[in-house]
This record gives structure tokens, C-alpha cells and sequence, in this order.
């Protein structure tokens, strides 16, 4: 009788141990994989997911690492996400060491990711340090779908926002982003040039302090002329010179600050930030729901077409006002002094210059929602990318978000994995047997 229960025990451990060991080897063959992380981390993002959608042929991914590199399998897990979401990635290793000594000649090193697609081709983060993550695939696969090269000419000389310095002041956390979508920034001090290249995409003026001369002015306005797309963030300090330019789009400025009480249910407690939930529902803001911050932002007005459709993508809230005294201490809205909302904060124009080209232009009466200080608040990001999309003839690549932050991974050494598996492989089990023998022994004795 004793026998028997002691051998039921050690029957049911041992079966135990086997259904677990099924499990893994089932599990190994047939994997199906859930996210059930907080946030989905473990699946991909909506930028990514956007991304794919866009997608219409395969994706040629080839990887230099050696045979015996750990980043192989990081790099299989995350092309076999976007697999699993839709995309066609056909993933090639080649190792380094194994080539030619005349193979040097294409240029390409250990660690280097080629990503082809439709003729074109573009290089993502090496894999020298850490695997290649989502948002650099993402943006590699974004900067493979537009058919040709985009030059962003950010205007310099005259105090304006720089694309490349790191300032609470400066657009360079916009700029970077722009550029991992495959845009080329640069910066054009026109009066060096005296003319803006005739391969410009969009020309950028970011919110000068300084005026601008007189042959510069013109040099914008010849451009316009041609058909040119331009971006232009405007601060209520006034338009930099650049009066004549306002004139040929057919806008204006109006005097003052924008003052937006409603922001305090936002728990903000500056009125002179202005917040925007509502936009148009046409291009380049069709669908955009996320809450955007306008800080110091002045109003515009739509003077005459001259030939643009104009379109005013976001304005202010009813109750706002543009605040013509200064900004100090608690503000009211002075009747016949200052100029009563709701006010308009973008506008956007578009007109078709012969029947198969169209310039569009983007004028925003503040700056201070792309600077650094400011890019991470709500969908300011999200909204800049959006506008540079369109302005750039890139409709379909509008809706791609920008990368969020995700949760960061756990990082094991070989060493902690090795312990962990002998752990759950062999300790674990082992004292499961122990307990159930101590169990029965402690039967055997009553």
C-alpha cells in the first residue's frame, strides 16, 4: 500500500515534468505568439503599422553580422513582427568573414543593414552596439517610399531656428525627424546664395528676429513665383521685413498675442498658450485628432486669394483674443483695444500652377510649438511631420505618426540566461521531486 502511493507521487511529478516538456517542444515548432505586455509594447506601434499599410511590394532586408552574432536573432524577432502585421520581408544574412577580400569594394561593413525596396535602397542604424529597433526599420521603410530626394531649405542668417543646434529655441528634435524619414535638411543663408536652389522641395522660415534684405525678399518672392512650396512660422514681434512676401500670398498678421483662457482646463496656467483640439477636415490635417500647444502665437487673416485656395487648418478657442498691451500679470480682453477671437492660428494654400503641378504653402503664426522646448508636448510632433509631409507632395505618407517612446527591454548576459534556464530546468523540477518525495515519506511514517 505504502509502494503504491510512492509510486503514485513520483508518477504524477514525472508526468508533470513530461507535460511541461511537451509544451516547450509544441511551443518551439508550432510558435504563436501574444502580446499581453502593458501598452502592447511588444507589438508594433501605430507609425509602424501606417507604414506598412503603404507597402506594396517586398522588402529585401540583408544583414552583415557573423555567424555567431547574438544581434542575428534580435534582428529575426523584429522583422518577424512586422511579418506578422502584414509586411513581405525577405531577411539574408551575409558574414563578413566569409567574403571575398575584392568584396570591400561595395562598401558595406560588419554591422551594416541594407534595406531594398522597389529599386531603391537605404542603409539603417548599424548593429555595431545594440539591434537595430523599431522606429529605425520604420523610418528606413518611410524613406524607401518617396520616389526621389526632398530638400528642406531652412533659411539662415537672420536669427531664425536652427534644424542643427540643440537649443530650447532651435527645431533640431523636428529636424531629426524629418531626416530619418528620409528628407535632406539643410541650411540656406540666402544671402550667400542670393537664390534658392531650383531643387528645393520646401523652403522654411523659421520664425526670424532679424529683417531680411531687400534682395532676399525678392529672392523668395521669385520663388513663389515659380511654383515653390514654402513653410512659414510667423511670431507676433512682426514679419521680419518680409511684408512683400505676406502680400503676394494674400495673408496678413494680426497685432498682438493670442490669449486662450479655456486653457486652464488643461491644467496649464499661462493664458498666452494656446491649445487646439479641433482641425480641418481636409489635407494635410484630415483625421488628426491629437491635442496640440501653440505657446506666444500670433493670429493670421486671409486677405486675397491671387490665385490659392486657402484653407484655415486650426484656429483658436471662441473665448481667445489677441492681446495688443503687454503680457504681464493677469490679462483681460481691453473692448476696442484688443482684437476679439476666435482667431486663426494656420493657414494653408494650394494652387495648381499647369496641370501637373500644384504649390502649396503653409503660413502658422508661431514657431515656438516646433522648437525643442515644446515638440513633446501632445501631437505638436505629430503635427509638424504631418505638414511637412503634404508640403512636400508626400500625401501618402501623412498619416504615419511619429515614434513614441517604448517601454525599455530587459537585458540579460549569456551567463544570467544560462542560470535562469538551469533554474527552471533543473532546480526547479529537482525540488519539486524532493517535495513530493518528503510528502510521501511523511505519509509512509503515520
Amino acid at each position: 500500500m505504502v509502494a503504491q502511493r510512492v509510486l503514485r507521487s513520483w508518477a504524477g511529478v514525472l508526468a508533470l515534468v513530461a507535460l511541461a516538456s511537451l509544451a516547450i517542444g509544441v511551443s518551439q515548432r508550432h510558435g504563436k505568439v501574444f502580446d499581453v505586455t502593458a501598452g502592447g509594447r511588444n507589438s508594433l506601434s501605430a507609425a509602424s503599422t501606417a507604414v506598412i499599410k503603404q507597402l506594396t511590394d517586398t522588402v529585401q532586408v540583408t544583414a552583415y553580422l557573423p555567424e555567431d552574432s547574438a544581434a542575428r536573432a534580435l534582428l529575426v524577432r523584429l522583422i518577424d513582427t512586422y511579418r506578422r502585421a502584414g509586411a513581405v520581408l525577405d531577411l539574408a544574412f551575409i558574414d563578413p568573414a566569409a567574403l571575398p577580400e575584392d568584396a570591400g569594394t561595395t562598401g558595406h561593413e560588419t554591422g551594416d543593414v541594407i534595406i531594398r525596396y522597389q529599386g531603391r535602397q537605404q542603409q539603417a542604424r548599424a548593429l555595431r552596439v545594440n539591434a537595430l529597433n523599431e522606429a529605425g526599420l520604420t523610418n528606413a521603410l518611410a524613406a524607401l517610399q518617396r520616389s526621389g530626394e526632398r530638400w528642406l531649405a531652412f533659411v539662415s542668417g537672420h536669427g531664425e531656428r536652427s534644424p542643427v543646434a540643440e537649443g530650447n529655441h532651435d527645431i533640431s528634435h523636428w529636424a531629426n525627424q524629418l531626416a530619418a524619414r528620409g528628407m535632406s535638411v539643410r541650411e540656406l543663408a540666402l544671402a550667400d546664395v542670393g537664390a534658392i536652389p531650383d531643387n528645393t522641395t520646401v523652403v522654411v522660415i523659421a520664425s526670424p528676429r532679424v529683417d531680411y534684405l531687400p534682395a532676399e525678399v525678392r529672392a523668395l518672392i521669385q520663388y513663389l513665383a515659380g511654383g515653390g512650396n514654402l513653410l512659414w512660422l510667423l511670431e507676433p514681434d512682426g514679419l521680419a521685413g518680409l511684408n512683400a512676401l505676406a502680400e503676394s500670398l494674400g495673408v496678413a498678421q494680426l497685432p498682438g498675442t493670442v490669449i486662450d483662457p479655456s486653457t486652464v482646463r488643461y491644467n496649464i496656467d499661462n493664458a498666452a498658450i494656446t491649445t487646439v483640439a479641433d482641425y480641418a477636415a481636409s489635407p494635410p490635417l484630415e483625421g488628426f485628432r491629437l491635442l496640440t500647444v501653440f505657446p506666444y502665437a500670433s493670429a493670421l487673416a486671409v486677405l486675397a486669394d491671387d490665385g490659392f485656395s486657402a484653407t484655415t487648418l486650426m484656429q483658436s478657442d471662441a473665448r481667445a483674443w489677441s492681446e495688443t498691451g503687454r503680457i504681464d500679470g493677469n490679462v483681460a480682453l481691453d473692448a476696442g483695444i484688443d482684437i476679439p477671437g476666435p482667431h486663426k492660428l494656420a493657414i494653408a494654400l494650394e494652387r495648381a500652377m499647369s496641370q501637373q503641378s500644384t504649390q502649396r504653402v503653409v503660413v502658422i503664426g508661431d514657431g515656438d510649438f516646433l522648437a525643442n522646448q515644446y515638440i513633446g508636448n501632445g501631437g505638436n510632433m505629430d503635427l509638424g511631420l504631418r505638414l511637412m509631409e503634404w508640403l512636400a507632395m508626400d500625401d501618402g505618407l501623412i498619416d504615419i505618426p511619429a515614434p513614441r517612446a517604448l517601454d525599455s527591454e530587459l537585458g540579460f548576459t549569456r551567463l544570467q540566461i544560462a542560470i535562469f534556464g538551469f533554474g527552471f530546468l533543473i532546480v526547479l523540477p529537482g525540488l519539486l521531486l524532493i517535495n513530493g518525495f518528503l510528502i510521501a515519506r511523511r505519509r509512509n511514517r503515520a
